[in-house]
């Protein structure tokens, strides 16, 4: 027996993940991007790699993302003999 509580038939958006997915179209998300506004200052070496691979999740979607990133990217290099200070 289906539970009708559980369940949303007929429904005009569906979201899913960071999509809200709809007829004819998908689009991100604003919630998501408002926490990306709001997010902290970086403290450490994890918490950029960290939040390097959270913004890579919308490359597709920033235009020059990889142009924005590749210095930080090759900054955090294994081979980069230039440390990274966090003040």
């Amino acid at each position: 027996m289906i539970k009708s509580k559980k369940y949303d038939f007929a429904k005009q958006e569906l979201r899913f993940l960071e999509y809200i997915i709809f007829k004819n179209r998908i689009r991100i998300n604003s919630e998501k991007i408002a926490k990306m506004l709001l997010l902290s200052l970086l403290i450490n070496f994890k918490q950029l790699q960290f939040r390097l691979e959270f913004f890579s999740f919308y490359h597709k979607y920033i235009k020059g993302f990889s142009d924005i990133t590749q210095f930080i990217y090759k900054l955090i290099r294994k081979d980069n003999e230039t440390p990274v200070l966090f003040e």
